[in-house]
């Protein structure tokens, strides 16, 4: 029997600076930026089944747009450098501790399940108004992720925490 490896799978997402405003929440529909990471994830997801995004990759202004739509003080930071193309959270923290001011937001919960990370990487080669959603295997096991119940698809404790917020 033969087994495939998946190294990585990907996804480019486009949007536009221009529809949100400095708190992070779109013009025309009033809902925060957030919620459209969480309509990339469904769409990475039925584009690439079983496999569902575990990273989100953006520039400063993506990051900037993200922390604004979750109303954070300027002292939290979101995403964090791959280092060697890889996410190593590890490293990460301990460049970050102690000497830092601020304090990094290094993932999200999952829109499927708040439980699972959805990394926040730092991309400066990403051009404004770019995102890149990738699923690249934890190392722990060679088996894809289980599909999830299509009927567990929808929101979640944490949009829903969101949504009261607009």
């Amino acid at each position: 029997m033969s087994k495939i490896i998946f190294e990585m799978v990907e996804k480019i997402y486009h949007f536009e600076l221009k529809d949100y405003q400095p708190d992070g929440v779109n013009i025309e529909t009033r809902t925060p930026f957030v919620l459209l990471i969480g309509e990339w994830e469904v769409d990475f997801y039925e584009a690439n089944k079983p496999f569902k995004a575990n990273s989100v990759h953006g520039n400063f202004r993506f990051m900037k747009l993200l922390q604004n739509s979750f109303l954070m003080e300027d002292n939290y930071r979101l995403g964090f450098d791959e280092i060697d193309g890889k996410v190593d959270l590890d490293t990460a923290i301990k460049m970050d501790f102690p000497a830092s001011d601020h304090q990094t937001v290094y993932a999200l919960g999952s829109h499927f399940d708040e439980d699972e990370a959805l990394f926040l990487i730092s991309d400066e080669t990403l051009p404004d108004g770019v995102a890149l959603l990738k699923y690249t295997p934890d190392g722990d096991s060679d088996d894809p992720e289980p599909e999830i119940n299509p009927a567990g698809i929808g929101e979640n404790e944490f949009s829903k925490s969101i949504k009261k917020k607009v």
